[in-house]
C-alpha cells in the first residue's frame, strides 16, 4: 500500500486515520488554472491507481473472511470491519475523483485523456453494488410514510394523488402500484433524473 499520508481522503492522527470529504464546492481558481491542469492529472492517476489496490485489498480480505468462517468469533468480527473499513474508503476515494475531474473540466477545455476517461467510466460488481445500497430513501424526493419496513409515497414518475409508491427497506428496491415501475436504487436514479447507466453510477458514487 502507497503512503496514504499524500492522499487527500485521509487525516493522518497520532493514533487514528479519519476520511476527510472532498469540498461541497469548487474553489476559485483564476489565476492557478495552468497549475491545476497538471495537478488535476496527477491527483487522478494516484487516486485511480489508490482505488485499485483499494479494491484488491478488499477482495483479498472477503475471501480470507469466508475460508476463516469457522474460526471463533472473535476473528470472524474483525475480519468483517475490514473490508467494511476499505469499502468506504473506497467510495471515499470516488468522491475525491469526482472532485479533481470537475476541476479538471473547470480548467480545461479539452477532455480528459481517454485512458484516465475509460478508467473512470470502468464499474465492475464491486462498484455496481454500492451503488444499489444506496439508500432509496435518500433519493426520493417529497414526503413518505412509513409502513412498517416500508415507505409510501406519489410516485415521482407519473402523476397522482393517491400514493401508490412503495419503497422496501428489506431489499432497498421501489415498486410504484400505479404506473408499474420498479426496480433499484440505480433504476431509480437512471429513471427520475432521465440519466444513462454510466451517469447514474457516477452519481451514486
Amino acid at each position: 500500500m502507497q503512503n496514504q499520508n499524500k492522499f487527500d481522503h485521509i487525516k493522518l492522527g497520532k493514533q487514528l486515520r479519519h476520511f476527510v470529504y472532498p469540498p461541497s464546492t469548487l474553489p476559485d481558481i483564476t489565476g492557478f488554472e495552468d497549475g491545476l491542469k497538471i495537478v488535476s492529472i496527477e491527483k487522478i492517476k494516484e487516486l485511480l491507481e489508490l482505488a485499485n489496490e483499494t479494491k484488491k485489498l478488499i477482495q483479498e480480505q472477503m475471501a480470507i473472511a469466508v475460508e476463516n468462517s469457522a474460526r471463533e468469533s472473535v476473528e470472524r468480527s474483525v475480519l468483517k470491519i475490514l473490508p467494511t473499513y476499505h469499502a468506504e474508503e473506497y467510495l471515499m476515494i470516488r468522491k475525491w475523483l469526482r472532485y479533481w475531474t470537475e476541476i479538471w473540466r473547470k480548467v480545461s477545455e479539452k477532455p480528459l485523456p481517454r485512458q484516465l476517461s475509460n478508467k473512470l467510466n470502468r464499474f465492475g460488481y464491486f462498484e455496481v453494488q454500492q451503488a444499489r445500497q444506496v439508500p432509496l430513501e435518500r433519493l426520493y424526493e417529497g414526503k413518505l410514510r412509513r409502513i412498517g419496513r416500508r415507505l409510501t409515497g406519489l410516485c415521482p414518475l407519473h402523476e397522482e394523488k393517491t400514493p401508490s409508491f412503495v419503497i422496501y427497506e428489506d431489499t432497498n428496491t421501489y415498486h410504484c402500484f400505479g404506473c408499474g415501475a420498479h426496480g433499484d436504487s440505480i433504476n431509480f436514479i437512471e429513471k427520475t433524473k432521465e440519466l444513462s447507466f454510466t451517469e447514474a453510477m457516477k452519481y451514486l458514487l
